[in-house]
């Protein structure tokens, strides 16, 4: 979908940042719930990780005006272990991950760069998620943990459905089309691990954050 440029007027802006606001505020409040939720209530109540995520990611979706939808979520459920690869263009895509999450449970491991570990509280609540954060500053350092970690959760796996979700663009497109260059190191752990790729796209959309635009 491209964007007009002259549509972005001082309303349009506005309302970007009001619910840029309104979803970060968010974030921090599901999330400083979430902490003690797992500690304290997580190991009396296994499946309270996944309804909690499903209702916060809802209750989000519906105050800042999204829908996310999900298409082949039958073949996803059923797919043996494996790597998700998935494109990034924007923090919204972090919704559609909570969307996934709350269909796949426990099984699926989100990696993301270290520097996300220390937005608290949402960081560690990832963490506390099954969230892998890896360093990048020493991309052969960042490599090997990453597969060391992928090869126990994958020996760990008891259902043999377990995922893997990666962003192998590295950072959000900014783009108005097509996908930045896909790093190797998902395909790379695919490969060692002996897990098929599983890709999830997300479509263009009408929010891009060069030009401070948002529309539901």
């Amino acid at each position: 979908m491209s964007i007009n440029v002259q549509e972005i007027t001082f309303v349009s802006k506005l309302h970007f940042y009001v619910v840029m606001t309104v979803f970060t505020c968010g974030i921090t409040f599901f999330g400083l719930i979430f902490i003690p939720l797992i500690i304290i209530v997580s190991p009396i109540f296994p499946g309270i990780k996944k309804w909690y995520i499903r209702l916060a990611s809802a209750f989000l979706c519906w105050l800042i005006g999204l829908d996310v939808q999900l298409e082949g979520l039958s073949e996803l459920k059923s797919a043996p272990n494996g790597v998700i690869v998935m494109n990034h263009q924007s923090i919204w895509d972090f919704l559609l991950v909570c969307a996934v999450y709350h269909h796949l449970g426990d099984t699926i491991h989100t990696v993301s760069r270290k520097e996300v570990y220390y937005l608290w509280p949402l960081g560690y609540a990832m963490k506390t998620a099954g969230g892998l954060f890896i360093d990048r500053s020493s991309p052969s350092a960042a490599m090997n943990h990453l597969i060391e970690e992928s090869r126990r959760i994958f020996r760990k796996s008891k259902q043999q459905k377990t995922k893997l979700l990666i962003f192998p663009e590295g950072t959000r497109n900014k783009r108005l089309d097509g996908f930045l260059d896909f790093k190797k190191g998902a395909f790379k752990v695919a490969a060692l691990v002996n897990v098929p790729v599983i890709p999830i796209v997300c479509p263009p959309q009408t929010f891009k954050r060069n030009f401070k635009f948002f529309r539901p």
